[in-house]
């Protein structure tokens, strides 16, 4: 069942509360109070190489960002079809060296 998103603004979307309880939130403290959860993130080791690699990412030329998108915003900025499939079909040759 397709959901429409197009009229959602801002406001749209409420914190509902939830009917169920987690166990922690149903388990209380001797001074009847919820107990506290800390929750623990776990990253696999293709997610730790990936992070690993962003480290290792150029620095971001603020001009040429500024200055590509006020070309594509004035319609001046072409694409050239051939360079991008060049530097998708090197960016799948990089990604496959990294998931090994």
């Amino acid at each position: 069942m397709p959901i429409d998103i197009n009229n959602l603004g801002i406001g749209s979307i409420r914190n509902q509360p939830s009917q169920e309880k987690t166990t922690s939130e149903s388990r209380a403290t001797p001074d009847n109070t919820a107990a506290t959860r800390q929750d623990e993130v776990k990253l696999s080791q293709s997610a730790q190489r990936l992070t690993g690699a962003g480290s290792h990412a150029p620095k971001i030329d603020r001009a040429k960002v500024d200055r590509i998108r006020d070309e594509i915003a004035e319609g001046r900025y072409h694409v050239d079809p051939i360079k991008l499939a060049e530097k998708f079909i090197a960016l799948e040759s990089e990604l496959s060296s990294v998931r090994g």
